[in-house]
């Protein structure tokens, strides 16, 4: 995708109530094929399977306006065999320049087999498939609780990688989320990816939400930061790569290494830090078509049901209005990593701190 489409979203920075949301997570199912403890979306797994059908979302899609980054996710989005149309929408219709799907990857020809038809209609854009690893082995297995888990998750990998020469706009990714189940033994799980997998990009997320087991969320913050620090000087040293096709490669680094500085200075302090944009910039779609400002929060805008799929009508609506209201005057906050990234990047206040960064990591990598 152009760096030109890239700026088009740039008014943002100042003008940020006048349009429908430039970052969208979409949950596209609430079925999954693993059972983690620590998910956040435990509740709406055992529900009966709501989702939408691909009318209703092309009427959504047609409903907004254009998107700079769309995450598909769950439940296991892959267990939508209709995935690459759903993603085909918001691509043809919201100009939508990066598309993230994630994935727990044990479905390996169904991933395989959706992600190409992904990449090949969707050629103008960036497509991330980011697979979740928490450990290593059968450590990974117990924690998804499904036997062999780590392995077909491995092979969905290897399989994702061979479609890379042919398809420049890939990424594969691999998201670490950090809890207490794999505290300990996280940092091994980094470098084993790191050094023996070397993906496109890998993700530390700090567990987050309300999971079936509250007490997962309470880990040692200091093994957070160290990992952090072992993760930025990775990147400064070209160990660790990241994003190497994005435009504004480095920019996008910076602003993934502030973000966990933020997530770290959020832990440890409890309070806020920064202005949210959720219901501004950031909107979640559930399957039921509930849409919520953000996954943290329990207050809903409303439902797309209720609005024959106009996602405008529910985005200008009163209840809409007072819940941005409510965001601003009670200084939200979270640990997100998802609504950091937008607050960051849609804030001059950090403009500064980003442009340093990427110039840093620019300078070292000439170097190198």
């Amino acid at each position: 995708m152009p760096l030109i489409d890239y700026l088009k979203h740039s008014p943002r920075l100042i003008y940020k109530k006048t349009e429908t949301p430039s970052y969208l997570t979409f949950f596209v199912t609430n079925r999954c094929n693993a059972s983690c403890d620590h998910c956040f979306f435990w509740k709406d797994l055992e529900k009966m399977e709501e989702k939408m059908d691909l009318g209703e979302i092309e009427r959504v899609s047609k409903s907004m306006g254009n998107l700079l980054s769309i995450l598909i996710t769950g439940g296991e989005p892959f267990l939508r065999k209709d995935l690459p149309q759903i993603v085909r929408f918001f691509y043809e219709n919201n100009n939508t320049q990066n598309i993230v799907v994630s994935t727990n990857g044990i479905l390996t020809s169904q991933i395989v087999e959706s992600t190409k038809q992904i990449v090949e209609q969707c050629e103008k854009a960036h497509v991330i498939v980011n697979l979740s690893f928490d450990a290593i082995g059968k450590d990974h297995d117990r924690i998804k609780k499904v036997e062999g888990c780590f392995d077909k998750a491995i092979a969905t990998y290897e399989e994702l990688r061979k479609l890379k020469p042919r398809h420049s706009n890939l990424n594969v990714g691999i998201v670490i989320a950090m809890h207490q189940l794999n505290e300990e033994g996280v940092r091994a799980t980094y470098e084993y990816i790191r050094d023996e997998l070397k993906p496109d990009s890998i993700a530390l997320n700090l567990l987050r939400g309300n999971p079936k087991n509250p007490k997962l969320k309470e880990i040692d913050i200091n093994n957070y930061d160290s990992l952090c620090q072992e993760m930025n000087q990775d990147i400064l040293t070209q160990r660790l790569t990241g994003y190497s096709n994005f435009p504004l490669v480095e920019f996008t680094i910076a602003n993934n290494m502030l973000i966990r500085d933020y997530v770290s200075k959020t832990y440890r302090t409890q309070c806020y830090q920064m202005p949210c944009y959720a219901a501004l910039l950031n909107a979640v779609v559930y399957p039921n078509g509930d849409v919520v400002a953000c996954e943290p929060l329990d207050k809903k805008l409303g439902n797309l049901k209720k609005t024959n799929y106009d996602f405008k009508k529910v985005w200008f609506s009163r209840k809409a209005i007072d819940l941005r209201k409510w965001i601003k005057d009670t200084k939200c906050f979270c640990t997100h990593e998802c609504n950091l990234n937008t607050n960051i990047l849609f804030n001059l206040r950090f403009l500064p701190k980003l442009l340093i960064g990427a110039a840093k990591i620019k300078w070292k990598r000439i170097q190198k």
